[in-house]
């Protein structure tokens, strides 16, 4: 089970405690699906798929590179 820790903007209906527009730090775990949970364990959701997730979160960050923007390369800066 792969597992990663994020933050991401929510531009879903507001539902499990999570509201539009806000933005949240979560934990991130890949297994038969995606699953969710704010960092203090609150707000668990589960997804069937990456496609589904990224349907209600944008602005996905990790420490080190954002996962659903699109890539800028030095031509298209």
């Amino acid at each position: 089970m792969k597992k990663y820790t994020i933050k991401a903007t929510f531009k879903g209906a507001n539902s499990l405690g999570y509201e539009n527009g806000k933005e949240y730090e979560l934990r991130v775990a890949e297994s038969k699906g995606v699953s969710i949970e704010r960092i203090d364990g609150t707000g668990k959701c589960p997804y069937e798929s990456l496609s589904s997730f990224f349907k209600n979160w944008n602005g996905i960050v990790t420490a080190k590179n954002r996962i659903n923007e699109p890539h800028k390369s030095k031509n298209n800066i």
